[in-house]
């Protein structure tokens, strides 16, 4: 009765042999029940009349009178032993031809009140006589079930038999004392609740065999027969309660195995319960329900021990094989107490030989644990260290992406300055002819004070003159803040249109500037005044190409291309494009076309060209996804065809919502998954047991665009419930999370039809980009 696994095998060992005995010979001890309490009744009962059980040679207990007869052994033997510290209610009469010789009275409810001698085990003194001697017990009131091995020795045997025992409790408590401490100073350096739990289950659990074995009564509290009565109980019920919460927190049985977690918190109550009421009370039905709970306890642990370990958890296993231990010697005591493997002192303590397993074997299993997680902070210090480094590159790149953003900049700045330069003697031609108009009316309107008509319509000539030059400076100052962006949908139309004018007032007057529009407007996503300039300077070397004198045409269309190579970058590009064409009538370039974008390479005279009016039409074209081809056109002239992207609009969506089938049993988890897809405007169905979550897509397959499961929850796995819905859906993209994202590779999901794995806790922005993905057919 070494703890709650050991007690109950014991007792489902007693059990079994119980039932299987069946009369034999007179050896071992014969028992008899229902005939009071007389000594003389008993001896004149009829031998045929006691039952037989050949191989044991145990005291067992019943609810009745019960009365043991024994025969004493022939090798000498002068002392009887009821190997236990804890015995009530029993009367011990040694026997010679219907003569009683002597008798032993000792417990009541309280054995250890009335003790032979001073000694761990019950020892009697059997009466001289070279005759074999009977021995009969009667068991009276007993209220309990359990086995008491009885051994005859002669005083050697017994002094050997001591001390095997005592060498067997020195090493079991100098093994748990070394534990405790060991294991009590790792909880107040980490932490961790589990060593807490262990240290506790571990004072519970040797209190219990203290208590059990007489250790207690002889070497710590003494003659304290009050606490030897209560600490049974109290440290039984704290076994239960401790390795209870050992197994919760070392285990995880609320995340993964929920409904056995709920069974274990309520035989934990139900054994507190129970032991309060002993403990005040003290009553036989009680008794009778403890080894129940207990047994219940017991087989809950080890069936949480069998599902983690089938879920493939090593802690699962670990804790698996370490009640196995305890089993298997409890196992071993109570075979010893029957008679059917050879009696032993190792035999007898076997449960302190298990007990100290299982306490060795769950340190070694917290240390492990304890590695392991050091190990992990250790490599999340060193990603971390890793992500900080390519924090501080990007970080770099970022700041030389900038740079070379506002050198690319200024570099478009100072072009337009030029072009303004370039643009200068046309803009002074426009603005002559409007101050002399403006002039020349005046004149006109002062000679003629008297002639009311003829001021409305001198002074109708002023105004239009006065509006010219204002739209003539307004595009010019337009065109000259390179720091303003207006990035935004673009009517290709008016923008051709709006820089065919002013090119019309800034260009030599032997230019004939001409405009070709579609009837059908065209957008796309660009900045005005960054389109105007890539005009200006396409328009600027066309003149300069035509020496000033010629016909420039603009024209707009729009054009579907395969595989069309850009003149400037070299990469081919296909899909619709809205393409501005500048076409002159000069004598075309030489070499080859990608040469002109080149910064600085010029074919002017030196003095004339800086080269960077072609290379700044690169970039600004390029910079919104465009292309640039350059070509001379038969029969004289060249030709730039500036490729734009068209702004299509967004396909209409038959479906506003999309509806998401969430199933994930922890229910803190289900709400945070829940809200974080119903923010992002899904429909969201959420679910706790794969089998109603199976229950409704089977009902309507159709409503459900993805899936999201966890991957362990009752009644089954996640990629089980995935295999299921595939079947019906094929189709159905499905995202598995896990708490153990390194036992499932994303092939192995693959393989299982499963298109993401996400490792718990869960980042909420690559989930979302993921579920984004799969419902929009990007990935």
């Amino acid at each position: 009765m070494q703890s709650p696994l050991t007690w109950g095998a014991a007792v489902l060992v007693f059990a079994f042999f119980w039932v299987i005995n069946t009369p034999s010979s007179a050896s071992g001890f014969a028992t008899i029940s229902g005939i009071g309490t007389d000594i003389q009744a008993a001896l004149a009962t009829p031998k045929q009349q006691w039952r037989h059980f050949p191989r044991s040679h145990s005291l067992g207990y019943s609810n009745e009178d019960h009365w043991l007869h024994w025969q004493v052994p022939q090798q000498g033997a002068n002392l009887v032993t009821i190997h236990t510290a804890w015995l009530d209610n029993f009367t011990l009469y040694f026997v010679r031809d219907a003569e009683v010789l002597s008798s032993h009275t000792s417990g009541g409810n309280h054995p250890l009140d009335s003790r032979p001698v001073e000694h761990s085990e019950y020892v009697f003194p059997i009466p001289e006589n070279p005759r074999a001697t009977d021995i009969y017990i009667i068991d009276s009131g007993s209220t309990a079930a359990a086995l008491y091995p009885v051994t005859f020795y002669t005083w050697t045997e017994l002094i050997e038999h001591t001390g095997v025992l005592h060498l067997l409790h020195g090493i079991f408590y100098g093994i748990v004392a070394i534990m405790l401490i060991y294991n009590a100073v790792i909880y107040m350096s980490v932490g961790d609740r589990a060593y807490l739990y262990l240290v506790l289950y571990a004072l519970a659990l040797t209190a219990l065999i203290a208590t059990s074995d007489g250790f207690g009564h002889l070497y710590i509290w003494f003659e304290a027969t009050w606490i030897q009565s209560r600490l049974v109980s109290l440290s039984l019920a704290g076994v239960v309660v401790f390795i209870g919460l050992f197994c919760r927190e070392y285990l995880d049985t609320g995340k993964h195995l929920p409904r056995l977690d709920r069974i274990l918190y309520s035989l934990q109550f139900l054994t507190v319960l129970n032991m309060l009421i002993l403990v005040f009370a003290d009553n036989e039905i009680n008794a009778l329900i403890e080894p129940i709970i207990l047994l219940s306890f017991a087989a809950t642990l080890i069936a949480i021990g069998v599902c983690r370990a089938l879920q493939g958890s090593e802690a699962g296993q670990i804790f698996l094989a370490a009640n196995g231990l305890v089993c298997l010697f409890g196992s071993i005591v109570a075979l010893t107490y029957l008679g059917w493997i050879p009696d032993s002192a190792v035999g007898r303590q076997g449960a302190l030989i298990g007990a100290a397993l299982e306490l060795a074997l769950l340190s070694i299993a917290l240390a492990r644990r304890l590695k392991r997680q050091e190990r992990l902070q250790e490599l999340l210090q060193e990603q971390t260290s890793e992500l900080t480094n390519q924090v501080e590159q990007l970080k770099a790149a970022s700041d030389l992406a900038e740079e070379h953003r506002q050198l690319q900049r200024s570099m478009q700045h100072q072009q337009k300055l030029k072009t303004i330069g370039q643009m200068a003697g046309g803009i002074a031609h426009d603005f002559n002819n409007i101050l002399a108009t403006i002039l020349g009316f005046t004149e006109l309107a002062q000679e003629n004070p008297g002639d009311r008509d003829k001021q409305t319509r001198y002074l109708d000539e002023i105004r239009n003159a006065g509006r010219r030059g204002a739209e003539l400076v307004k595009q010019l100052i337009t065109y000259s803040r390179g720091d303003q962006r207006a990035t935004g949908k673009l009517n290709l139309n008016d923008a051709v249109t709006e820089a065919a004018t002013l090119l019309r007032g800034s260009l030599p007057t032997t230019i004939n500037v001409q405009t070709t529009l579609p009837s059908s407007h065209l957008q796309t996503v660009l900045d005005a005044t960054q389109l105007k300039q890539v005009l200006v300077n396409l328009a600027l070397n066309a003149s300069e190409a035509m020496a000033n004198r010629g016909t420039l045409t603009l024209s707009l269309r729009k054009n579907t291309v395969d595989h069309l190579q850009c003149s400037s970058c070299l990469t081919r590009f296909t899909g619709d494009y809205a393409v501005i064409r500048v076409d002159d009538a000069g004598d075309g370039f030489e070499g080859r076309a990608y040469e002109l974008f080149t910064p600085f390479f010029t074919t002017k005279p030196v003095g004339r060209g800086s080269g960077l009016g072609l290379s700044v039409v690169h970039g600004i074209v390029h910079e919104y996804k465009g292309h640039i081809v350059a070509t001379n056109r038969p029969g004289g002239g060249s030709r730039f065809e500036v490729y734009l992207p068209l702004e299509t609009p967004a396909p209409v969506r038959e479906r506003t919502r999309e509806h998401i089938l969430l199933i994930e049993d922890d229910p803190s988890m289900a709400r945070y998954l829940e809200t974080l897809l119903e923010e992002q405007s899904y429909q969201v169905t959420a679910v706790a047991l794969p089998t109603t979550a199976l229950e409704k897509f089977m009902a309507a397959p159709g409503d459900y665009d993805l899936v999201i499961t966890d991957q362990i929850m009752p009644h089954g796995t996640g990629m089980e419930l995935a295999q299921d819905m595939l079947e019906l859906k094929p189709e159905l993209p499905i995202i598995l999370t896990t708490a153990s994202a390194d036992l499932i590779s994303e092939e192995r999901a693959g393989q299982n039809g499963i298109r993401a794995v996400f490792g718990k806790p869960i980042n909420s922005e690559l989930l979302l980009r993921r579920v984004n993905n799969l419902l929009h057919g990007t990935s």
